[in-house]
């Protein structure tokens, strides 16, 4: 893959997981700011995704390259912010995620 692609593949990765953690602190506090930050997010977002789209045929292995890291992350995100746990099943889970990211790009 392309550096280009690289980019922007973790740009929509990282981008898509954190309007969740704005609208939990929007649920707890009741301030629009949240709600518009969230909705900042999915517009670069959208963004990411019209740079990838456009100049690639390969659209589904990137959207789901995208989606598996966006999950990767989370579970990254809950285990180091959120005090999450993770177990045996949720570990072999994210082995299994990055093995098919690699067998897909």
């Amino acid at each position: 893959m392309e550096l280009y692609v690289i980019f922007w593949i973790t740009i929509g990765a990282v981008i898509s997981i954190i309007p969740a953690y704005f609208i939990k602190k929007y649920n707890i506090t009741k301030k629009y700011i949240w709600l518009f930050l969230s909705m900042l997010c999915y517009l670069i977002l959208m963004f990411a995704y019209s740079k990838l789209f456009v100049n690639n045929n390969n659209i589904v292995s990137i959207y789901q390259i995208i989606k598996i890291l966006s999950m990767i992350l989370s579970a990254f995100f809950g285990l180091m912010v959120l005090g999450n746990e993770i177990n045996l099943k949720k570990s072999v889970g994210i082995m299994l995620s990055i093995i098919s990211i690699y067998l897909l790009s």
